[in-house]
């Protein structure tokens, strides 16, 4: 019988040893199906992340300059027209945006009215985004300055 014993034991050892292979295999496989599912996810998300940026990495720039762009920027003859008929630029500076210490910065370093107005123009659209003919022709409307608004309108 001892022999019989050990033979079971040997028996019962292997079959413990095929069950925990048996076992481990599983996880093993299950872990790998669980990872393979959560790669496809992150690929998948992944892929409509990258779908979602933009080509360019100027693409906000390249809009930027393309909705400008179908705006009217002021010619030099539509700023010396402008700026010969604004009665009041200093009111207009101020819609505009200038702080008063820029709108006396202007009057210090410029001997003319003209020379005033046509220097804050031309600061204006050179600097400020919103800077178009249309936007400026609407500002004057508002403000009342229909010479300077004609005289813009005339000049080519």
């Amino acid at each position: 019988m001892p022999v019989f014993a050990a033979a079971t034991r040997s028996l019962s050892a292997l079959f413990f040893i095929a069950i925990t292979a048996y076992v481990t295999m599983a996880d093993h496989a299950e872990e790998e199906a669980e990872e393979q599912i959560e790669t496809e996810i992150i690929k998948d998300s992944d892929t409509n992340d990258i779908e979602q940026v933009p080509d360019s990495t100027h693409a906000e720039e390249d809009y930027d300059k393309s909705a400008r762009s179908r705006l009217t920027m002021i010619t030099a003859a539509q700023l010396d027209a402008i700026s010969a008929k604004l009665a009041n630029w200093k009111k207009l500076a101020a819609k505009l945006g200038y702080k008063p210490d820029e709108i006396q910065f202007f009057e210090a370093e410029h001997s003319t009215e003209q020379a005033r107005a046509k220097i804050m123009l031309q600061l204006w659209f050179d600097d400020d985004e919103d800077a178009s003919v249309e936007n400026l022709l609407y500002v004057m409307e508002g403000l009342d300055m229909p010479e300077a608004c004609e005289a813009l309108k005339s000049a080519k």
